[in-house]
């Protein structure tokens, strides 16, 4: 142990004082890297789970060392354990895609808590050395997960994307033959899947590029408004077309432009929206104005 910390190892104002401080500090650190990647939980929310923590852990120590009730120190800081769970579990999302999403912002959740038990209860070096690991592991070990499942020769991340992109090609190859045809029934439910999993994978990735994340949307948007009818003939209910068309509206007016180029592209969207929500609304309406 160092010996710095030998001073502010019993429960007074002063070590009290320093615990709720390092609760703060280390929940903040650990919060601002989810807080930049604008996850659900992040600054705060990381400040006030290792604050709770340190506190109860504080708490319980108060009230054996110095209101004599002599009870197992230990019992309040494993509720604790067990309920973060709760909270963690509500960052976790499983898209329609059955894809998970959030399980580092849980498990970022999870162990600010235990650094908050670790400082409430005067393990000032575990606490601290705790936080400089998960920093470690949020900031850099991301960006070697990346790189490695980029390099992946067979990542099924790559290969599904490579397959939704062949599916949207063909579509478009073949839907002109197929209306002239009349036999263009049931291939819109495939295609309208198709766009949705670029929309919740790529278009709304920050980390792509802003011309192939502004193309994706406006191909999205063209869609929405060109094969209306023909959705809601596949069976494709209003709300999940609004809910796509309210993801568009919301990621591209959300997109900083940094070159002449995409923010032309940007206003050329953005100017077409208020139409493709009518054609979303008009293919939905029945003549007496109710929904269908």
């Amino acid at each position: 142990m160092l010996p710095i910390f030998d001073g502010v190892r019993d429960v007074t104002v002063l070590s009290t004082t320093l615990r709720m401080l390092l609760a703060v500090v280390c929940g903040g650190l650990i919060g601002l890297e989810r807080e930049y990647k604008r996850r659900p939980a992040g600054f705060r929310t990381h400040i006030l789970i290792c604050l709770g923590a340190a506190m109860t852990t504080l708490t319980s120590q108060f009230l054996y060392l110095n209101l004599h009730y002599y009870t197992d120190m230990a019992r309040l800081g494993a509720q604790v354990v067990a309920g973060i769970g709760f909270i963690g579990a509500g960052a976790i999302i499983v898209t329609r895609r059955r894809r998970v999403k959030g399980l580092t912002t849980a498990a970022g959740l999870w162990a600010a808590a235990i650094v908050g038990l670790c400082l409430g209860g005067g393990f000032y070096e575990g606490g601290i050395f705790a936080t400089a690991l998960i920093l470690a592991a949020e900031m850099f070990l991301s960006k070697l997960e990346y790189r490695m499942l980029d390099n992946a020769p067979e990542g099924y991340a790559n290969l599904n994307m490579a397959r939704v992109y062949v599916n949207i090609g063909s579509f478009y190859r073949d839907i002109t033959t197929d209306i002239t045809e009349a036999s263009d029934k049931g291939k819109y439910k495939p295609f309208f899947d198709n766009i949705r999993e670029l929309l919740d994978t790529v278009a709304t990735d920050e980390n792509e590029s802003e011309i192939v994340r502004l193309e994706l949307l406006e191909l999205t948007r063209s869609a929405l408004q060109q094969y209306a009818t023909k959705f809601k003939g596949d069976g494709i209910s209003q709300t999940d077309m609004m809910q796509m068309y309210d993801q568009v509206e919301r990621t591209v007016t959300g997109i900083s432009a940094t070159a002449d180029t995409t923010e032309h592209k940007k206003e050329a969207t953005v100017s077409l929206l208020a139409d493709t929500k009518k054609a979303i609304e008009t293919a939905y309406a029945t003549k007496g104005g109710k929904q269908a």
